[in-house]
Parts: C-alpha cells; structure tokens; sequence
C-alpha cells in the first residue's frame, strides 16, 4: 500500500498566488488626477502601457514597497 506525503499548507497554493502584487495606480491627466487599483505579477516598466479605469495609460513611474507586496504606479494619458 502507498503512503500519501504530508503536504504542508504552503505547498498546496500554486506559486502564482504568491507573486500577484497590489498596486495603487495614480492617473495624471491635464489638470487632474484620477486613482485605480490593479493586481499585477510585477511592476510595469516606464513606458509600458497598462488599463486602467479612464482608458489605456503610459507608465511613468513603477515601485514595489519593501518587504511587502503591495506598490504605487503612476502613469498619464498617451
């Protein structure tokens, strides 16, 4: 007879789980600012274009906090 191997908690999440990524995104447009919120893998790289509430954005700006996982973005009208 075969024994099952205990699997921990941990092991049973898949891996992507533990690499989504919250981020508050900042919109500037021309004489205002908009804010959204998106789950991504990892921050976007400038330029890079990206969704949000208003429309298809520029990334300006891209951050992950330290030792969290949790980060800002900002990004303007093209």
């Amino acid at each position: 007879m075969f024994r099952r191997a205990a699997v921990s908690a941990d092991r049973q999440r898949p891996d992507m789980m533990a690499s989504v990524h919250r981020f508050i995104i900042t919109i500037e447009g021309p004489g205002w600012t908009e804010v959204d919120e998106k789950e991504l893998p990892g921050p976007p790289d400038e330029g890079e274009p990206i969704e949000t509430k208003v429309g298809t954005c520029l990334v300006t700006h891209a951050e992950l906090l330290p030792d969290s996982d949790h980060g800002t973005i900002v990004c303007r009208l093209p």
